[in-house]
């Protein structure tokens, strides 16, 4: 049987540990890893310690939607790229989505959805830049 070490780094050491403490080490570490699995992916926003920024996956969706906590609102907040039939609810400023019904594009500004043509201009050299809105 091979040496079992308490954590990972005490093998550099040469700190052996008892068989039912290696054991409970692992499946501390074990159940760690699924809470973090179900914590960040659910069809309810995870509860207990949130800060801004953290992200969850919101299973509510499919494919699931990617959703941001904004402490100053205190939302999880959807951004990225979206293509369905109806966007999903609590847009972030920047979340873009397509229309799967009519193809449209469009642009969360903070406030409003617009269209992406109204979301974007050409500059003078020709160049796609945010539209002043």
């Amino acid at each position: 049987m091979a040496d079992r070490y308490l954590l990972p780094y005490e093998f550099a050491y040469g700190s052996l540990a008892e068989s039912a403490k290696f054991n409970e080490n692992w499946k501390a570490c074990i159940d760690g890893l699924n809470d973090l699995v179900t914590f960040f992916r659910g069809d309810s926003p995870p509860t207990g310690v949130i800060i801004d920024g953290m992200c969850w996956w919101d299973s509510n969706y499919n494919p699931p939607v990617l959703r941001k906590y904004n402490a100053s609102t205190g939302k999880w907040e959807w951004f990225g790229t979206w293509a369905g039939f109806s966007a999903p609810s609590n847009p972030s400023k920047g979340a873009v989505f397509v229309s799967e019904e009519n193809g449209y594009i469009k642009y969360f500004n903070g406030s409003a959805w617009l269209s992406i043509y109204a979301a974007w201009e050409l500059d003078s050299n020709g160049d796609l830049m945010p539209a002043e809105v």
